[in-house]
Order: structure tokens, then C-alpha cells, then sequence
């Protein structure tokens, strides 16, 4: 084999191995993992590729305007619900290569924020969720700004998951 096509498998293993992956499933398995039951799910949809740029076209001629879903190229949203009682340890989510900025475990329930940043601005953020028997995780990808963590973590203290996952599924707002 050529040594450059060896060091480029090298490098290509090393860098995938430098962040902890994140999805709806991974999150579903670590919600099992932790609460040794599976959880029901009760929401579910990834938006990306030729299915957001159809979302942003019909939205754009909805509103008669350029709709750019603050520049959000893909979106995970999955809610689960686990049995009464159960709760999930957010901080024992395996979060390799991503920053968290914010954390919080409160009577109406915990959430976690993580972010991992390009050279330019944040680029991906992962959001774990908890408010009684439901378990929020969300995913946005795209280039958007650093105040969006903080709106969101407002969302939930204020009024609750639900109005977070209304708030991840209206973003351009």
C-alpha cells in the first residue's frame, strides 16, 4: 500500500475517535443504559439535506421572504418517556471533543448543552433535556451564534420541555 493512503486511514481513525458521536439512537441507548428499561419513544424527526432545503423553500414562500432557519442546516429532535421516577444522568453522557455550556438540574427538571465550535462560529450543538417522564434530545448543525445556548436553557427554566421542543421545531423565530 502507498504510505500516503496509510496515513490518511491514520489520520481519518484518529480524528473520528477525537469527539464523542452523538444521534437520536445513541441517545436512546444511553437512556436505556442508565435506566435499564428501553424508552418509549414519542417523537422523532431529523431534518437534513434535500429535506431541509424543501423545508426551507416552502417556509421561504410561506413568509414571501429569504428563510434561512438562522443558519441551520440540520436539525435531530427525538422525545422519549421513561417510567415514572427514572431520572438520567446527563453528566455521565459520554462528551469527548464537545464544550458543555450549560448545565442545570432544577425542580422543573435538568438540562445539558454542548457545543463544538469551527473557526468561525458554533457549528454543532447537542441538547439533553429531562421534565418528569420525558427526555428531550436535540441536535443542530449549521453556523449560528453562541446566544442560541442561552435562549434555549430560558426556554426550558421558564416554561418546560415542551416549550423547548416548540422552540427547536420554530427556530427561525
Amino acid at each position: 500500500m502507498n504510505f500516503k493512503v496509510i496515513f490518511f486511514m491514520m489520520v481519518s481513525i484518529i480524528l473520528i475517535s477525537c469527539y464523542a458521536p452523538f444521534s437520536p439512537e445513541k441517545a436512546r441507548n444511553q437512556i436505556e443504559k442508565q435506566i435499564g428499561a428501553k424508552p418509549k419513544e414519542t417523537f422523532e424527526v431529523k431534518l437534513n439535506g434535500a429535506p431541509m432545503k424543501l423545508a426551507k423553500f416552502v417556509a421561504s414562500e410561506i413568509a414571501d421572504k429569504d428563510v434561512n432557519f438562522a443558519g441551520i442546516k440540520r436539525i435531530d429532535l427525538a422525545i422519549y418517556e421513561v417510567p415514572q421516577g427514572k431520572r438520567v444522568d446527563f453528566g455521565g453522557i459520554d462528551h469527548r471533543g464537545w464544550d458543555k455550556v450549560v448545565g442545570l438540574n432544577g425542580e422543573k427538571g435538568s438540562i445539558v448543552i454542548f457545543l463544538r465550535s469551527n473557526a468561525k462560529s458554533f457549528a454543532d450543538m447537542v441538547i439533553f433535556a429531562q421534565q418528569k417522564q420525558k427526555v428531550l434530545y436535540g441536535r443542530l448543525k449549521g453556523n449560528f451564534t453562541s446566544e442560541l445556548s442561552s435562549e434555549l436553557k430560558e426556554t426550558f427554566e421558564k416554561d418546560g420541555i415542551g416549550s423547548l421542543k416548540d422552540r427547536l421545531q420554530h427556530f427561525d423565530k
